[in-house]
Parts: C-alpha cells; structure tokens; sequence
C-alpha cells in the first residue's frame, strides 16, 4: 500500500459524512428552508452519482473527492441556480400583471370611448403601481420586524409583492369594467388578501393586517405629498 493510500484510509473508513458538517460547509444564504427544500438530493459533482449513505469521501461511481469543499460547492451551485430562476419566476408574474392591467385600462378607455386618454390612463396606473412597491415593502418590513419575522432574501422578497400588487392592479383593471356597487371592492380586497397568502405563505390574518398597513401607509404618504405641493 502507497503512502497516498495509507493516508486515503481513515477518510474512507469514516463513514457517511454527517449532515451536520455539510451544513456547515454551505453558506448561510442557502440554509433558509424554502431554500434549502428547492435543493435536489446530493450528487457527486463530478459524475452526479447519488451520494446518499455513502461511505467515506469519494464517489464509489469514479472515484472522485466529495469532501466537504466539493460538496459545498456543488451544492452551492445548485442553490444559485434555484435562487436565479426564483427571481425570474417572480419577474414574469410581475410583467404578466402589468400587461392584463395595461389591457384592461386600455379596454376600459375603448369602451368610454376615449381611446386617445388609454396612453395616459396606463401611465397613471403605472406610476401608482411603481410607488406602491416601496410602501407595500415598508409594511411588510415594519410588519416582519415586530409580528411576522423572516429569513427571506429582501430581493425575493420585494419581487414577491411586486407580482402580488401587480396581480391585485390587473384584477382591480378587470373588475371595475363593470361596477358593482360595494361588491367590486370585496373582490379586490378578497384578492389581494389572497395573492399576500398564497405569494408571501401569510395566514388570513397576518394578510388583511399587512393589507390594511400597507393602505394606512398608502394614505399617509398621499396626505404629505399633497400638503407638500399645497393641495391641502
């Protein structure tokens, strides 16, 4: 037996590696459990033989070093490409709600047969839009911090309420083609509580808190922008 080979063994007589040392190897961005549940089963990254209940630190498949280092790389690379097409999940939500809203403003402008108002009309749905992604994530910050708590990513996140606004804009578009009376703005907010627990995983409760804050927000920041231009 060679030198190399006497040094090998006890690595290879150790016994599976323990999830507690691969913990400890991956980065904390990838320890969150949402996170951690989106990340495939450990494979070799040299070959991608299953490594479950292995013994030792080399694949029994082609012989390659799934030490700790490999291991918290593969994994590591795994979880960044699940953190990547996270994002642009959310991303296209998003672009998906601003154009059924577009549609739906632009429809409505056809309909009252002002069809040279729609560019306008958009634009203003859009700038709404665009400053009630910040102020929805300031409740949902203020809302976390002393109720709610979080481990997501503040860019996760964000792009969450995002896709939940512009869904809610798209739906509230649509629905006030045809007002009906109180029942329009029931089944805005019964939507809009609905996206805030299916997207950001709330219960009913924690949503119409974090709805209502978001409103009061809302309201207080078009009270000071109007008394700053003199309005009121």
């Amino acid at each position: 037996m060679t030198r190399k080979q006497e040094q090998r063994g006890p690595e290879r007589d150790r016994g599976p590696i323990p999830f507690e040392e691969e913990a400890a190897a991956v980065p904390s961005a990838v320890k969150s459990p949402k996170m951690a549940a989106a990340i495939p089963a450990l494979k070799c990254p040299e070959c991608g033989y299953s490594l479950v209940g292995i013994p030792g630190a080399r694949c029994p498949e082609c012989g390659g070093d799934v030490g700790k280092a490999s291991v918290a790389r593969d994994r590591w690379a795994r979880a960044n490409a699940e953190q990547r097409a996270e994002y642009w999940r959310w991303v296209r939500i998003v672009f998906f709600g601003l154009a059924t809203m577009a549609a739906a403003v632009a429809f409505r402008g056809w309909i009252d047969g002002e069809v040279d108002q729609v560019p306008m009309r958009i634009g203003i749905a859009l700038v709404k839009y665009a400053a009630l992604v910040p102020l929805g994530y300031a409740a949902y910050a203020l809302l976390a911090m002393v109720w709610l708590g979080t481990d997501d990513p503040a860019g996760i996140t964000i792009l969450r309420l995002a896709a939940v606004y512009a869904l809610a804009d798209a739906v509230t578009s649509i629905v006030t083609i045809v007002f009906i009376l109180f029942l329009t703005h029931a089944l805005i907010f019964v939507a809009y509580v609905g996206l805030l627990m299916k997207f950001l995983e709330l219960d009913a409760v924690e949503a119409m808190v974090l709805a209502l804050l978001t409103a009061a927000i809302k309201f207080i920041a078009i009270v000071w922008l109007l008394s700053l231009v003199g309005v009121i």
